[in-house]
């Protein structure tokens, strides 16, 4: 995530979470507790944190239920099998991508382009 988008996010959490206060600074410390998540996902968890509870939320926060989200990704969606033609190191790197692609939302199979 970079400055522009831990901006953006932190106005969409003022905007579901009534008093919280934007101060100066923020956008910078959002943006380097939140720089490994991707914006999309961030959203999400926003929003399922303010149906949770319209509290006032922590970056922390965000990346606890992000993390919720992409294991959920996971669990609804099985990993693939690697190409039976792939040495291990190939297979290892294969499953990697397959696993972050799941875990963005993106049908493996399609990400990395095997056959169904």
């Amino acid at each position: 995530m970079n400055l522009r988008e831990a901006t953006s996010l932190i106005v969409m959490v003022r905007a579901g979470c009534p008093g919280m206060e934007i101060v100066e600074g923020m956008p910078e410390m959002w943006q380097a507790v939140l720089d490994d998540i991707r914006l999309v996902d961030a959203q999400a968890a926003v929003v399922a944190l303010v149906r949770a509870s319209p509290r006032w939320i922590a970056p922390a926060d965000v990346r606890g239920e992000v993390r919720r989200i992409r294991d959920d990704r996971l669990d609804r969606n099985p990993l693939p099998a690697p190409p039976a033609d792939l040495t291990a190191e190939e297979g290892i790197a294969w499953q990697r991508r397959a696993i972050k692609a799941i875990a963005d939302g993106e049908p493996a199979r399609a990400a990395l382009g095997a056959s169904s």
